[in-house]
């Protein structure tokens, strides 16, 4: 099967001033919507050597990149993003850089999941609470809104739970970058949807902003956001 380009951007991977083609190729089989065996491909020269760089259990629908300053300094890195397909849209993604000579990647989607994890649990009075259990900020989310047959499955007549009931926060479903504060370096913000009783309930969503602390991308901020519990009319 041949392999095909799908995207690429310039950077200037190694912070002299030229920039570097770097394109992602993969293979997509006739009749499939996906790519398959993705590798990123780094154009090379005296100062930063050429490389082929597959990317571990990568399939993607209309996977892109990105590229610019997510660290101080001279240096650019690369952002991609790998559409999973998946009902949740959830998105697989990596940033690789030039670090100590190789390129390396600074973040994945999997790391970042297995680093900051979640956990959401319905209390009494209707209320659910989000609780980021690497740093302990907690977040309340307001149910009182939602419709009788939701509540009445979970609460009785005067609030209180009839059972222990969890939800979960999603793996990222967006993640882009944006220079939020100004400084010149850019963030990268993503998003993971807060579920409850199953992938279609819909509680709000956690916002985080990754910022370079001098070692790794790690959130700098992070906001849960929720949808109104009422609407006008």
């Amino acid at each position: 099967m041949d392999e095909r380009v799908i995207a690429s951007v310039r950077a200037d991977l190694d912070g002299d001033g030229k920039t570097e083609e770097v394109t992602l190729i993969g293979e997509r089989p006739e009749g499939q919507l996906a790519w398959q065996n993705l590798k990123l491909m780094i154009g090379g020269r005296a100062s930063c050597g050429a490389a082929a760089i597959p990317l571990p259990d990568a399939a993607a629908y209309d996977p892109y990149l990105a590229a610019g300053r997510f660290a101080p300094g001279r240096r650019e890195q690369v952002l991609i993003v790998l559409p999973t397909g998946g009902s949740g849209g959830i998105v697989n993604f990596f940033v690789y850089g030039l670090e100590n000579g190789e390129y390396a990647p600074l973040l994945s989607a999997d790391q970042f999941g297995a680093e900051y994890p979640y956990a959401v649990t319905y209390l009494n009075g209707y209320r659910a609470l989000v609780t980021d259990e690497k740093s302990g900020a907690e977040y309340l989310i307001d149910l009182s809104g939602r419709d009788a047959e939701y509540l009445n499955g979970l609460y009785d007549e005067t609030g209180k739970l009839k059972a222990p009931q969890a939800g979960f926060v999603e793996p990222v479903s967006l993640i882009y970058p944006a220079d939020v504060d100004g400084n010149g370096v850019l963030e990268l913000v993503t998003w993971q949807q807060v579920s409850g009783l199953y992938h279609a309930d819909q509680l709000g969503f956690v916002i985080s902003r990754l910022q370079w602390d001098g070692k790794a991308l790690t959130p700098e901020n992070q906001v849960v956001a929720v949808p109104p519990i009422r609407k006008k009319g």
